[in-house]
């Protein structure tokens, strides 16, 4: 019975058609982040205690394609996000908490499984 049920349910999936996404809809796009602080000095030392860990979520814009821009950037996306991050030392480095707006651009034409992006992010922390 429980095959049936899943045999249903993902053929029921699988004939179900999702919208055609509109260029200018939003999307919202999560990130954990993980990292660590360089320890540039030999005083910083006793500041760093570990890695940092945080994470973001961004309000995304594509590009509509309208302008010669766009095309010669890719078609970036544009957006704005906010961002926490833990440094692992709350008495003395505390958490870090960020509002910024951002420009995406996509550093090759082609959409690929991997693409690399160069981030442009002014803002607040």
């Amino acid at each position: 019975m429980k095959k049936l049920f899943t045999l249903l349910f993902t053929s029921l999936l699988a004939s179900l058609h999702a919208q055609q996404s509109n260029p200018n809809d939003w999307s919202i796009r999560g990130a954990n982040n993980f990292g660590f602080i360089l320890q540039h000095h030999n005083n910083m030392g006793d500041l760093v205690n570990g890695f940092i860990n945080g994470g973001e979520i961004n309000f995304i814009k594509p590009a509509s394609g309208d302008k010669l821009w766009h095309h010669e950037n890719n078609f970036l996306e544009r957006g704005v996000g906010f961002a926490y991050f833990n440094l692992d030392n709350p008495k003395q480095l505390g958490n870090v908490y960020a509002l910024f707006v951002f420009y995406d651009i996509p550093l090759n034409k082609k959409e690929k499984p991997f693409r690399l992006y160069m981030r442009l992010a002014p803002g607040l922390a």
